[in-house]
């Protein structure tokens, strides 16, 4: 029988689901599989942080799942109110029905439903310098979504996903971003478009690796840029990196090979906030 929920607004009533046999439920719990996800253009969200943050940047939600328990904390009526009040179904569900939409082993009780959206590169609005942040076959999903996290923080124009980069939806990836993924546009391109859409708004193209370029401390990064970050492995692909037009490189004192790709995104890209704050503030 449905539960009323008294929200800080006014009491509602939310349809139980208590089987993961459920038909909803069955269909819900496919999205775990990227090709599913692909198909349908939808995809999971899990967790309290990760539902908040997709409702504040406005994410298009199709459906939600809570627990009993979760209900009791705090704004968790008024954000299931904002939701009802948008005619999107909102279910109670036990936590056997939530277990089954979760690749974790605690889940927190709470599970969307999102609508896919994927950015164009003819559609983004640059800032003025661009900042684009693309990432060639980073498989890892745990690296992808920090550099999805990054992003965010960096308010760069977006993340450009080539060939043999994980899924921007799956769970890991999520998670990983901290809501990062909600906060940047999302492109999946081929190397070629990528670099058509530089050249045409003569962006840098430069290409982050360990050895051999130019130190980013000598770099000027204050105009334009799309930073081409390589496989945890192999690097950028040779393809790709003859399109570059500056190879950058982070000074190493020490005797190790090289930084995980995101603490070596993290420091260019902060380092570029860096300069062009600097030269922001000259007469």
């Amino acid at each position: 029988m449905p539960r009323v929920l008294r929200s800080s607004q006014s009491p509602m009533s939310l349809p139980r689901i208590e089987s993961p046999k459920n038909p909803r439920i069955v269909a819900a719990a496919k999205l775990l599989d990227r090709k599913a996800r692909g198909r349908a253009e939808l995809y999971l969200v899990e967790g309290w942080r990760l539902v908040r943050a997709a409702l504040e940047a406005g994410i298009g939600i199709e459906e939600m799942y809570v627990t009993r328990e979760a209900l009791e904390r705090p704004g968790a009526g008024t954000m299931a109110a904002s939701l009802l009040t948008q005619n999107v179904p909102v279910f109670e569900a036990t936590g056997a029905v939530i277990a089954r939409l979760s690749d974790t082993e605690a889940p927190q009780g709470i599970v969307a439903v999102a609508r896919r959206v994927d950015a164009r590169l003819e559609d983004l609005r640059l800032r003025r310098p661009p900042l684009l942040l693309a990432a060639d076959a980073v498989s890892d999903p745990g690296n992808f979504g920090s550099l999805a996290r990054i992003a965010g923080a960096a308010a760069a124009d977006a993340l450009v996903s080539l060939p043999g980069c994980c899924d921007w939806t799956s769970p890991k990836v999520l998670r990983a971003s901290m809501g990062g993924v909600f906060l940047t546009p999302m492109v999946a391109a081929p190397p070629e478009a990528l670099i058509a859409f530089a050249r045409a708004h003569r962006l840098s193209r430069a290409a982050l690796v360990a050895h051999g370029g130019e130190s980013i401390y000598d770099a000027n990064l204050t105009e334009g840029l799309a930073l081409i970050l390589g496989n945890e492995a192999a690097g950028i692909r040779p393809d790709l990196l003859e399109h570059c037009d500056r190879r950058l490189t982070i000074p190493m004192p020490g005797p190790a090979e090289s930084l995980n790709v995101t603490a070596a995104a993290a420091i260019v890209v902060f380092e570029a906030l860096r300069q062009r704050r600097a030269a922001s503030r000259q007469p």
